[in-house]
């Protein structure tokens, strides 16, 4: 009886390496279950106050499901924490484009403008 071959497996390689897996979401994009797992990632850096690491993967996260608006939201909040209260603005206001009246985005735009505003003073 013949032995068969066995297949070694080496790490990070085949279908399951990191960039397998982010060509493989390049391709899938824009789909709705795409990036969930990104904007937990980055929910924890921002807790962590790793907050460029955070703001790069909620970019990937938004890029990957325009259609969910709470990484819209996150991605502003990430934004705001870093001062950078313009573009915070803006991300605020897409979430609310897809989420109209939602408090958290209304609260958010209201902490912008006061930073805006008070930004201007001396």
């Amino acid at each position: 009886m013949a032995r068969r071959k066995t297949r070694v497996w080496k790490a990070d390689t085949g279908s399951d390496s990191p960039e397998r897996a982010r060509e493989r979401e390049d391709h899938l994009r824009p789909w709705p279950t795409l990036g969930y797992d990104r904007d937990k990632i980055a929910l924890h850096m921002l807790h962590v106050e790793a907050l460029p690491t955070a703001e790069q993967e909620l970019r990937r996260a938004v890029w990957l499901n325009p259609f969910e608006w709470h990484f819209k939201y996150h991605l502003a909040v990430c934004l705001f924490r870093e001062k950078k209260f313009e573009e915070a603005q803006t991300c605020t206001q897409r979430a609310l484009e897809q989420q109209p009246g939602e408090s958290c985005c209304l609260e958010l735009l209201r902490s912008i403008a006061y930073e805006l505003e008070t930004k201007g003073q001396p």
